[in-house]
């Protein structure tokens, strides 16, 4: 949300500058969020001149690459460079854009394959058919949020960490200690059953 307020307070700049406001450091100097003239939102992170930066494969919705830019109140320098210009696409770009922001070092190796990396977690979900989840993903969906905020003993970025269905790992929720797969069925008639199958480091499983 503070991003998007960010965004939202910058003025359309003219011409080929990109109006820019700074939102942290990060080991390789500032990120900031931008705005060119036709409305795109860019999030840029500065970066070496020469970065050995292996970019991902484009997806819709979302630009990703490494360019040189005069953003104003910045110097000429090679910034990596996020981008969508669909306000469609505002709400997950807002999202995608503060976890990089959350992740991005303040200190040591200015390394840009942490931003790859966030970028790379949310791959799917950008790759992801516009038209939205099946009935069956749907369910599924309900069944880890139910988990997450009802049988988890509290809603913590720990727990939110260990979701990893979103991301298609082997099982929905993964800790150091316990791993929970998640099934979620619907039926028109008869009393509620919740089923869980726990599995922990040994294998050993408990159903509740």
């Amino acid at each position: 949300m503070i991003l998007e307020l960010r965004w939202r307070a910058l003025s359309r700049p003219r011409g080929d500058r990109l109006a820019a406001e700074r939102v942290r450091d990060w080991a390789g100097g500032p990120v900031l969020v931008a705005l060119d003239s036709g409305g795109t939102r860019h999030l840029l992170a500065r970066v070496d001149d020469d970065p050995a930066v292996r970019l991902p494969r484009p997806v819709a919705g979302l630009r990703v690459g490494v360019r040189r830019l005069h953003p104003v109140g910045q110097p000429d320098a090679a910034w990596i460079d996020l981008a969508t210009g669909d306000p469609s696409w505002h709400r997950a770009f807002g999202g995608l854009c503060a976890d990089i922001v959350a992740e991005l070092p303040a200190t040591g190796p200015a390394d840009p394959a942490t931003l790859l990396a966030v970028l790379d977690r949310w791959r799917r979900f950008w790759a992801s058919d516009r038209d939205g989840l099946s009935r069956d993903e749907q369910m599924g969906l309900v069944g880890e949020l139910w988990l997450l905020l009802e049988w988890l003993p509290r809603l913590t970025v720990a727990a939110v960490t260990a979701w990893q269905g979103p991301l298609r790992g082997r099982h929905d929720f993964v800790t150091d200690t316990v791993s929970v797969e998640v099934k979620a069925t619907r039926t028109a008639t008869g009393p509620v059953v919740h089923r869980i199958r726990a599995a922990g480091p040994a294998g050993r499983a408990r159903h509740r």
